[in-house]
């Protein structure tokens, strides 16, 4: 076969040459209701709601103030652990009991 056309298909040795009108007609059947579960599924997810309770009641956001509490909070333990990380490089590097 030249370049660019595909190869015919290749039957299986047990596979009639000709498709039974039955076969073809469930075949169609089965496509179409695929592809038409596929709308139907979007057009139920479009109406319903969430169940994992974020829709009972809104959200309240945070004011100013409490985001510059939290992030105060967060960059004091931070620095906690940054100092506890170098206080544990320095003992092992002194080489000395640090307890």
């Amino acid at each position: 076969f030249p370049i660019g056309v595909p190869a015919p298909p290749i039957r299986f040795p047990q596979q009639p040459d000709v498709e039974e009108d039955w076969v073809h007609e469930e075949r169609m059947a089965l496509k179409a209701r695929r592809n038409n579960n596929g709308n139907s599924r979007n057009r139920k997810r479009a109406g319903r709601k969430r169940r994992n309770g974020r829709d009972k009641e809104p959200r309240i956001r945070d004011t100013p103030e409490v985001i510059e509490a939290k992030r105060a909070l967060r960059k004091s333990k931070r620095e906690a652990l940054e100092r506890e990380a170098l206080g544990a490089e320095s003992c092992s590097n002194e080489q000395i009991s640090c307890d």
